[in-house]
């Protein structure tokens, strides 16, 4: 499993539609692994595109490597 986050700023006009649209996504992935969408859903990704302000850039996370249990095993913890 990992996570991904998603920053962006939403266009004020488009919250509604944005969360009813990121829900459906997230809810046809959480219940299958398949490498077809449908049409449904991919028409509601890329109309989550278009809600999306593009104009609005975030500032960066800065992040701190705490433990790679992946590559190498590199652990901070003591």
């Amino acid at each position: 499993m990992f996570a991904v986050i998603y920053r962006s700023y939403i266009k004020l006009d488009r919250e509604e539609e944005y969360q009813k649209l990121w829900h459906k996504i997230a809810t046809y992935f959480i219940g299958r692994r398949s490498n077809e969408l449908p049409d449904n859903i991919r028409h509601a990704i890329i109309t989550i595109k278009n809600c999306v302000d593009q104009e609005r850039k975030l500032p960066e996370i800065a992040m701190e490597l705490v433990e790679d249990l992946l590559l190498g095993g590199y652990s901070l913890k003591k």
